[in-house]
């Protein structure tokens, strides 16, 4: 029978060996941080460095309808569908389209549409609008920026005091004019081919020379692949709501309202031109409403293409009072000169960080899409932060991280020192460090772990609070626990694979809750059957008899071992 082997495992050290790369954003050295160690002389600071070449975007003035395809789109002047959002080149069209020419296409649309919708608040207009839709992301993405910006053009248009009262509710009548659609095809495949090849030059160089917060608020968030072409009037609606009714029936009421508002018949004449009526005010509408619901009803409206009577949007009026035929603007969208972009086809908005490799930049841009910039920020000289994570009267932990020159932080290690070693520790970190990057290395006075980090760090207090949020299902938590469990198994199958050992005790008071040890156990042996290809391994997990004091026993045990230097002599712990 083979010897029992008992490994003791303080859990934490896990914890700290399985923490994953994060990136957060700081700000750069502060008074009270502590130089450890200047820049190498070898590795002089570049603030960036530009492409000495004639840059293409100066070389055309009037876009073509297809040379939009592929270039940045802005969410700032509204309606969002609209030629004036349209940004810089991303893709380079005429490289992929020289290739690639089966890639594009034009198709004849000819027919127009009314759409409505209300929104009781500005949280619900991404929603209602259908803006999600038009996006065509792979990953979810919190789309705020077109909710900032309804919300600016409504304040912009009605007054802010107004669109602040707690009784107002919104909506937005679209009648679109669509001639034609212009696209360009975007799958997976052709996507990465994009990536590889046909980026172009004017984009590589401001993506790797201007901060990301500059780049997102040059180019705007967005690449254009699928759009439609005409003309486009909007009406924006505001009024109060005098019933405590829930958002759905205040919205429906509204949808009313907007419906008796305006009529619209559309007509094709002999030639194949476009005609038709369309007219805003109570005069053009025939449905029904309450009028006892919604009062100050007003409207502000904007054409897109066609002439240009309308091109900004009109003064508010009561819907009561106004009274604006619209057919004559039909009508001057037979001359396609005045054709803009109205409107996009569902997917027909890339997001910008699609087309952007690295990592920390992508997880940068997320912020932008869902709040704006607020401010651009400026390059930063790189350099090695550490510090301390955590630290009690006999622990340590300290944490390296690569503060990039985008002021991006990326974890590069986390290590548990006892507090007599520390200096010992940062002079093997220093060294260390400085072969990989030769970058000044800071102590830093006010050390923040990342997210994950701080999470985990409750964890490690091991209380009945910190696995609160785990036990009342918090999503958070209980990522953070199924990565560090998962994390903790690989170690033990790298310690049975080893060593082979009968059992493999785990300690700390974490070991004293059954899930925890259930949950352990059940992903050991599903692990091992995913790596090993078999279910062959007889190590068994257990928790330790003691608990939260196995360790300091255990240290007690070989600190005993070690000191009995006579042949049979017995030893009591």
């Amino acid at each position: 029978m083979r010897v029992l082997n008992c490994l003791f495992l303080l859990f934490f050290v896990f914890i700290i060996a399985g923490c994953n790369e994060e990136f957060v954003c700081v700000d750069d050295v502060v008074e009270g941080d502590i130089i450890l160690k200047e820049r190498s002389k070898d590795y002089p600071w570049t603030l960036f460095k530009k492409e000495n070449k004639e840059s293409t975007r100066a070389k055309r003035y009037a876009l073509a309808f297809y040379d939009c395809l592929g270039r940045s789109y802005k969410c700032e002047s509204f309606p969002f569908a609209n030629s004036a959002n349209i940004g810089y080149s991303v893709v380079d069209i005429d490289k992929l389209g020289k290739d690639h020419p089966t890639y594009f296409s034009v198709k004849k649309i000819g027919q127009g549409s009314a759409q409505y919708f209300s929104y009781s608040s500005f949280d619900r207009y991404t929603e209602k609008s259908n803006m999600t839709k038009k996006v065509n992301s792979g990953f979810s993405i919190n789309l705020g920026l077109f909710t900032l910006g309804s919300k600016r053009k409504m304040e912009e248009i009605f007054t802010t005091s107004k669109v602040q009262e707690q009784k107002r509710v919104f909506g937005e009548l679209n009648v679109l004019i669509e001639d034609s659609c212009y696209t360009m095809q975007v799958s997976s495949n052709i996507k990465k081919k994009i990536l590889l090849n046909y980026l172009s030059d004017d984009f590589k160089d401001e993506l790797y020379n201007t901060t990301p917060s500059e780049l997102f608020y040059n180019y705007g968030g967005f690449v254009l692949s699928s759009f439609m072409v005409g003309g486009s009037a909007t009406a924006l609606y505001t009024g109060l709501y005098n019933n405590d009714e829930i958002a759905e029936t205040k919205e429906k009421n509204m949808d009313n309202n907007i419906s008796a508002s305006y009529g619209y018949e559309e007509k094709t004449d002999s030639t194949g031109g476009v005609s038709g009526s369309l007219g805003i005010g109570k005069n053009y509408g025939s449905g029904m409403t309450d009028e006892n619901k919604i009062t100050s009803l007003e409207t502000s409206i904007r054409t897109i293409g066609g002439s240009l009577d309308f091109a900004s949007f009109s003064v508010p009026q009561s819907i009561d009072n106004i009274n604006v035929d619209l057919s004559g603007w039909i009508k001057s969208l037979n001359d396609k000169s005045t054709h803009s972009i109205v409107d996009f086809s569902d997917g027909g908005l890339l997001p910008l960080s699609d087309f952007i490799i690295e990592k920390n930049l992508r997880e940068m841009f997320s912020q932008y899409y869902a709040n704006g910039v607020s401010s651009i920020q400026d390059f930063q000289e790189p350099y090695i932060m550490m510090g301390k994570a955590y630290e009690d009267q006999q622990l340590i932990i300290w944490g390296s991280d690569l503060v990039t020159r985008f002021g991006d932080r990326i974890p590069l290690r986390m290590a548990l020192v006892l507090r007599p070693n520390q200096e010992n520790y940062l002079n093997e970190e220093i060294a260390r460090v400085s072969n990989m990057f030769g970058l000044k290395i800071v102590q830093q006075k006010a050390y923040v772990a990342t997210r994950s980090y701080a999470l985990r760090d409750e964890f490690m207090r091991f209380d009945e609070s910190g696995m609160e949020k785990f036990l009342d299902e918090d999503e958070i938590a209980k990522e953070v626990v199924k990565e560090w469990i998962h994390n903790i198994v690989i170690q033990l199958i790298a310690i049975t694979v080893t060593y082979n050992p009968e059992v493999i005790c785990i300690g700390g008071g974490i070991s004293e809750e059954d899930w925890f040890i259930n949950e352990l156990k059940k992903h050991y042996k599903e692990v091992c059957i995913k790596y090993l290809e078999a279910d062959f391994i007889t190590t068994k997990i257990e928790r330790c008899k003691y608990n939260n004091d196995a360790n300091i026993l255990g240290a007690i045990i070989n600190a005993n071992l070690k000191n009995t230097e006579f042949i049979g002599q017995k030893c009591y712990v």
